[in-house]
């Protein structure tokens, strides 16, 4: 069977940290622990199976998912306040391949009928907790993470996704809805998960002031008026003149700009080193699909019911939104006019080429029509012209912009224009027989579509970040480390190595043995003699008393 793989971040519990993993110790094969903040390790987490994260706590909770992108296997995320179930494993892999490793599995979670929401902590429409019974599985918006369980085959996102601390549960549910997993809340006795005495938590701590989750969660389920994507490769130099006269043409209205980027490094260090408006999010691809793929993944995470697919180089004119605005209520498909130009943008119409066109790369779509026609064949070019032929053989109702909608750049490096994938090309030519010959125009079998995972960047303007500053000012620490993405926590395997954690953590109060003194062995109790002459007064110390003066090997 697959390794079972135990995730937890803890914040200054020791007590409740050693008893909820005494509770699933025997149960896993591995357990990832975060101490996030902690001045001393307790002594008791030295042990086989244990792997040790030291962190500064700028992630919080999210730091169960810290050694996701490394593992592979049953992934499970707890909390250090919990006691879980001797069958909680079990039952949770169980409930995994029942639903064929495609969805996330929780026992806790919560949905929302009706956005944009006034609360996330206070106005849920429905909520599912782990300590009531729960007779039937149902589907939910967002799981809680500290009962939560998936297999490493589904998804897999790094620590930069988590922009903000203390919200795990907000960040998967977004993942989720970006990716089409569901959350299936999984049916579970009372009393299956047992909550431990404890001070204060997260929940409690921001019931009264959860403002950062309910914009999240108004972000990602909120309607726009429009979606404008554009697939962007290897083409810097060009994309801060598109999106400016995107910026133009949209004004003021509540539009969202998808800039899906196709596996290229060097386009990712570029916009994570700019500033954008607001209401651009960028999305990386890590596989080089192509610009078809791209387009088909982010219209499915799209807030509006219209799209306009638009080319990363090219130029909007200000009136083509008002143009697709006012049509697209009548007509299922809008394809704008354009005209070529060569060079320099400044100089656009001493070098236009070609008047009066009208394209198929660029055109403005019902987003149902487009869904239920399974979009974009997963081609390296033409896969517009075959849609376009789909689309007519259906008869959806197709209009054109009066006016010139676009300018389209002329350069090397287009798909029109390069070697490989030009007009001319054996690859488009063998795509075109292939829409040539087809004898369903109905629907593609699927939806092809690949993961991505969004940008982290920086804003130059207005809603999100001003709210955001307003928010920070009431809530102590949360937004401390919003943009300090690259700090990753250190780790201690195997032995325990008290010259490692005394740099790391730079504590005085951390025992710190002489050169001559091997480390001890992670499998190797230490008897009451040896813990005191570590340490008095440290946590080791208090476990000990806890446990009435004697100590052995814990789990």
């Amino acid at each position: 069977m697959d390794k079972v793989i135990y995730n937890i971040a803890s914040y200054k519990r020791a007590d409740t940290l050693i008893k909820t993993i005494e509770s699933i110790y025997n149960q896993c094969d591995i357990i990832n622990v975060t101490l996030n903040d902690y001045k001393e390790i307790p002594l008791e987490l030295y042990d086989k199976k244990i792997n040790l994260f030291i962190s500064d706590n700028d992630k919080g909770d999210a730091y169960k998912f810290y050694n996701l992108i490394n593992s592979n296997g049953y992934y499970l995320t707890i909390d250090d306040d919990l006691i879980y179930d001797k069958n909680y494993t079990q039952y949770m892999i169980g409930k995994i391949e029942e639903y064929h490793r495609k969805n996330i599995i929780t026992i806790h979670g919560r949905s929302f009928k009706n956005f944009p929401i006034s609360s996330y902590y206070n106005r849920a429409s429905t909520v599912y907790h782990f300590i009531h019974e729960m007779v039937n599985d149902k589907k939910v918006q967002f799981g809680g993470t500290g009962v939560m369980a998936f297999h490493t085959d589904l998804f897999k996102i790094n620590m930069d996704y988590f922009q903000y601390a203390n919200m795990a549960d907000v960040w998967i549910g977004k993942y989720a809805k970006e990716n089409d997993i569901q959350i299936i809340c999984a049916k579970h006795d009372k009393g299956f998960v047992q909550q431990q005495s404890f001070g204060e938590s997260i929940y409690e701590s921001d019931l009264k002031k959860d403002n950062i989750q309910t914009i999240l969660v108004n972000q990602i389920y909120e309607t726009k008026v429009l979606t404008i994507i554009l697939p962007t490769f290897d083409n810097v130099e060009f994309l801060d003149e598109t999106l400016q006269s995107i910026i133009k043409s949209i004004k003021n209205l509540e539009c969202e700009i998808f800039i899906g980027i196709d596996g290229c490094k060097k386009t990712l260090e570029y916009v994570k080193n700019n500033s954008f408006d607001s209401r651009i999010s960028f999305h990386y691809f890590e596989k080089n699909v192509g610009p078809y793929i791209i387009k088909n993944s982010l219209t499915k995470i799209s807030k509006s019911n219209y799209i306009l697919f638009f080319d990363s180089d090219d130029i909007m004119t200000e009136q083509l939104i008002q143009d697709i605005l006012t049509k697209k209520s009548t007509h299922d498909l809008i394809k704008p006019m354009y005209l070529d130009f060569k060079g320099d943008v400044k100089g656009i119409n001493k070098t236009i080429t070609t008047t009066n066109t009208y394209g198929e790369g660029v055109f403005g779509i019902n987003k149902n029509i487009f869904l239920n026609m399974n979009g974009f064949e997963g081609w390296r070019c033409a896969a517009d012209s075959d849609l376009m032929g789909r689309l007519y053989k259906n008869k959806v109702k197709l209009t054109h912009t009066k006016q010139i909608g676009f300018y389209r750049r002329i350069h090397p490096n287009s798909l029109t224009q390069h070697p490989d994938t030009n007009m001319s090309s054996k690859l488009r030519g063998n795509y075109s027989r292939i829409s040539k010959t087809k004898k369903n125009f109905g629907p593609l079998p699927n939806l092809i579509t690949e993961r991505f995972q969004e940008v982290s960047i920086n804003y130059t303007n207005n809603t999100i970040i001003d709210e955001f500053k307003i928010v920070k000012d009431k809530i102590d620490n949360l937004l401390t480390n919003v943009l300090k993405l690259n700090v990753k926590p250190k780790q201690e395997n195997a032995k325990i190595n008290y010259d490692l954690i005394n740099n790391i953590q730079n504590r005085k109060d951390i025992y710190h043995p002489s050169k001559d003194e091997k480390p001890k062995q992670v499998n190797k109790p230490l008897n009451r003699n040896e813990i005191f002459e570590l340490k008095k007064g440290t946590l080791a110390e208090q476990n000990l008393r806890m446990f009435g003066g004697k100590k052995k090997n814990r789990f």
